[in-house]
């Protein structure tokens, strides 16, 4: 306690370790920890398999714990939207820029064959769209 309206409590989560074990091992009841203990547990342990049982029991018995786990399945859930989304675009994007260098690809390659041909340069540049520059170089 550092004063009337501060106090740091430390929590050593490495200790919360043989709690959950003696939980998995059915030696403790989730009602004799403290609140502190299972929000610390829930933090520690939400992701690992091994402890899905307890998480569960967790959320189903404590209000809190259970209002937590919604919010980041909702939030995790809006991850996942927002990232199928940014893959969409990115692969909307990628098929424009390979439609684009095909396009340009077959331009180049008409305008290889007119000259080829003997056409006018400023001809082919009229049609294909391709600067004189660039007809000048195949």
């Amino acid at each position: 306690m550092l004063s009337d309206q501060t106090e740091i409590v430390f929590y050593e989560l490495p200790k919360l370790k043989q709690q959950v074990e003696d939980y998995l091992a059915g030696k403790v009841d989730i009602k004799t920890l403290s609140d502190d203990v299972k929000w610390c547990i829930y933090m520690k342990y939400r992701h690992e398999e091994r402890a899905t049982s307890f998480i569960e029991e967790l959320c189903l018995k404590e209000d809190g714990i259970m209002k937590a786990e919604k919010t980041i399945t909702r939030v995790d859930r809006d991850l996942r939207r927002y990232a199928r989304a940014v893959a969409e675009m990115k692969d909307n994007v990628d098929r424009m820029f390979e439609h684009e260098r095909v396009v340009k690809e077959t331009k180049v390659e008409i305008a290889r064959k007119m000259k080829s041909a003997g056409k006018p340069i400023s001809e082919i540049t009229e049609f294909i769209g391709i600067p004189e520059e660039t007809i000048k170089t195949l």
